[in-house]
This record gives structure tokens, C-alpha cells and sequence, in this order.
């Protein structure tokens, strides 16, 4: 399962940013995200473009923690992430307990992205959560900070917290009092991992309300949109998508005219998709070559058309090119291909 995250992180950033006044617009840019990709409703970016993001908005490390406390503070990190994540924080809000809570979201956490792993050990008197960063260390701690935000305030929807230990790994932060005031408790900093450590009784307590049947809707709901999203498509798929959409409409024969009507739907320069396409290890000659190859294939062995049609059907010149261009791939001709292998 390829690892990606929610476009929604990376917008929620620059949201925060501009309101410091920071060019936001190369922020994207820098690491290869295109408009599309970061507007997109239900958008993902994959785990290069994920941190080399948040290299660049640790530069900017001075506004986003305070920001991002301010926030939640006034908002409530429950309210913002239910408004960003519905399917994911219902789930978490409707469970026996503070462990069964902390428990689905870390089981569900694709849904926001799975980049980096979130792993609970349970202790005789207290269970640890550790925040594992699998990215550079550039990165530094922000995302353990946002994780243990979220499951510290997931955690006081269903008990008053007392008691609890907090570290992070790397340097001490600026807004440590914040964080302090935040988690009230004293935050660790040059610890060896990011941690939480809580009292197994807390955790266990029963929730006073929970419903049952409410409970298995979100649980169906929660499950479908996990295995959507662990079949999340490549770039490589969406442009082929693309490419046999577009020879279908705009009836060109031009890989250059075909290539532009694909980054005009992706809102993506032509350097841009080619760059993005090399991290995929192909190109997008490869990509228009293996769609008209499945169009062909699929056109000779599910349909009587003629290969006269078939050829203009994928916009050739001549069923000659045609034919040529599908014996070099297939080493055969397309009547031989047809009769050998047609329903």
C-alpha cells in the first residue's frame, strides 16, 4: 500500500501561514504539489511530497505552533479535527472507552494519512502511546505535537486527565509553556521518542453514553472509506484515465496535444507531470502508449469493429500506423490478435 496523507494537512498549514502574511503560493511549488493536487476534495499527497512539505513549514515553525494552539484552544482540537475529519472523529466520539477511542483512531489513522505510525503499549498500571516519525529529521516534532493534541483532547471527552507524562523527541520548543498550558503538564524535550503516558485507569473507564447501533453504522462507513483509500490510485493511473478520456473527446492523434489536455484537467504544467511522473519511473510516452494498447486490445476482443474503426477509434493516421505500432508492442498483428484471443 503506497504510504500518502490528506491534502487537508498541508492546506490547514498554509491557512495558518497566511495569516502571518508568508508567500504561501511557493510553498507547493517547492515540493511539487500542484493545484490540483492540494485542492482537490478528498485529495491525497504522497509520502515525498508529505514531507517535503513539512520541511518547508518548519522554517516557518515560529507562527505554527502558537497558531495551532490558539486554535484549538479556542475552538477545541475535537471540533476542528470532527469538521476536517467527520467519519473518523464520529468513530472515535462513540466508543466504551477512552481506550477503545485512542484504539480507533490509531487503527483508522489512513484516513488522515499513514505516513508515520502511532503505537500503543500497555503497561501493568499505564499504556504508553508513542508517535513514530518516519520522515527526515528536518521535520523536527511538529506532527507528534498535532497527533498528541488530538488524542489528548479525543482522550478528555471521556475522562478528566491528571497524572499524564509527555515527551518529545528533538530540541526544546519555543512555545513549550504553551504546550505546558495545552497538555497541562510538564513537557519533556530532548527525550529519545515522542510519548504519552497515562494511568490504565483512566483509560478504562466506562463512557457514559455510548450507542451501540450508531457505533456499527460508523464502524461500516469507517471501514469503506479505509479500503477506498488503501486502493488509492497512483498519478500513473489518473493520467491514464486522463489520456483515454482524452483521446475519446478531443480525437487527436498529437501526444503533445493529448499531454495538454491532461495537465489542463490536473491544473498541472507539462514539467511539472513529468517530473512527478519520474518519481513513478515512467513517462508519460509509456503511459499513452499502454493506454491505446488497452483501448486496442480491448476494442479487438469485446467488439466486432473493424480495425479501419478501432485505428481511428484511437486516433491513428491510417490503420497501416495503427497496425505497425500494435505489432512492434504485441509482436502481432491485430487480426491475429483477434482471432486468437476474442470472447
Amino acid at each position: 500500500m503506497e504510504k500518502n496523507v490528506s491534502n487537508n494537512i498541508a492546506r490547514g498549514i498554509l491557512k495558518l501561514l497566511e495569516l502571518h502574511d508568508v508567500d504561501t503560493k511557493k510553498i507547493p511549488e517547492k515540493c511539487g504539489i500542484s493545484s490540483y493536487e492540494l485542492e482537490s476534495n478528498g485529495g491525497r499527497l504522497s509520502e515525498d511530497q508529505h514531507y517535503r512539505f513539512l520541511i518547508e513549514a518548519e522554517k516557518h515553525n515560529q507562527f505554527l505552533t502558537e497558531d495551532m494552539l490558539e486554535h484549538c484552544i479556542s475552538f477545541g482540537t475535537v471540533n476542528l479535527s470532527y469538521n476536517t475529519y467527520p467519519d473518523l472523529l464520529g468513530f472515535c466520539l462513540n466508543q466504551t472507552s477512552a481506550t477503545d477511542a485512542v484504539n480507533g483512531f490509531i487503527d483508522n489513522r489512513i484516513v488522515i494519512g499513514n505516513c508515520d505510525s502511532v503505537i500503543l503499549t500497555r503497561g501493568e498500571e499505564k499504556t504508553r502511546i508513542e508517535y513514530i516519525n518516519s520522515g527526515p529529521g528536518q521535520i523536527g516534532n511538529q506532527s507528534a505535537i498535532g497527533n498528541f493534541m488530538m488524542l489528548y483532547s479525543l482522550i478528555k471527552t471521556y475522562v478528566p486527565i491528571n497524572n499524564i507524562k509527555i515527551g518529545f523527541s528533538g530540541e526544546r520548543h519555543e512555545k513549550k509553556g504553551l504546550l505546558n498550558t495545552f497538555f497541562e503538564s510538564k513537557c519533556v524535550f530532548d527525550s529519545n521518542m515522542n510519548y504519552m503516558l497515562i494511568d490504565n485507569d483512566l483509560l478504562d473507564a466506562k463512557a457514559e453514553s455510548f450507542n451501540e447501533k450508531l457505533h456499527s453504522i460508523q464502524k461500516t462507513n469507517l471501514n469503506s472509506k479505509k479500503i477506498e483509500l488503501e486502493h488509492t490510485k497512483s498519478l500513473s493511473s489518473l493520467v491514464m484515465n486522463l489520456i483515454e478520456n482524452s483521446i475519446k473527446i478531443i480525437r487527436s492523434e498529437s501526444e503533445s496535444s493529448i499531454m495538454n489536455d491532461v495537465c489542463s484537467n490536473l491544473r498541472m504544467s507539462r514539467w511539472t507531470l513529468n517530473e512527478k511522473l519520474k518519481y513513478e519511473r515512467t513517462t508519460f510516452t509509456e503511459l499513452l502508449k499502454s493506454v491505446r494498447v488497452n483501448m486496442a486490445c480491448k476494442l479487438l476482443t469485446e467488439t466486432t469493429t473493424s480495425i479501419q474503426e478501432i485505428s481511428e477509434l484511437i486516433c491513428f493516421s491510417s490503420q497501416s500506423v495503427f497496425s505497425r505500432f500494435f505489432k512492434l508492442n504485441l509482436n502481432v498483428s491485430p487480426l491475429a490478435y483477434r482471432n486468437r484471443y476474442k470472447c
